[in-house]
């Protein structure tokens, strides 16, 4: 039988997880090498 995830313990858990993710892609990705077209 699968364990259940209780959300009260891995909401906390996701929402730092976005939280870091999101403040290191921009390190991540970089300058892109090409611009849009017109």
């Amino acid at each position: 039988m699968q364990d259940i995830i209780d959300p009260r313990e891995s909401r906390p858990l996701l929402c730092d997880w976005v939280r870091d993710a999101y403040r290191l892609l921009p390190e991540q990705i970089g300058r892109p090498s090409f611009g849009t077209r017109p």
